[in-house]
């Protein structure tokens, strides 16, 4: 499972409930309300991945 908690404090911002966070040269976002899913961008905001976690804490697919 995800430490929401965890995202939160890490996140470089938080905006409307959306935790973004830059690592190297991509942005994670995650819905701290629904975090069952997240989203891989580039710096120029174009999606590179897509996530859907499952209850065990592994994700489903990355999609693109």
């Amino acid at each position: 499972m995800i430490d929401v908690m965890q995202v939160a404090d890490r996140a470089d911002m938080i905006i409307n409930g959306y935790a973004f966070t830059k690592d190297d040269n991509v942005i994670r976002v995650l819905n701290l309300n629904s975090p069952d899913k997240a989203v891989l961008m580039d710096m120029s905001g174009d999606v590179l991945e897509t996530y859907t976690f499952l209850h065990s804490g592994m994700y489903a697919c990355p999609c693109k």
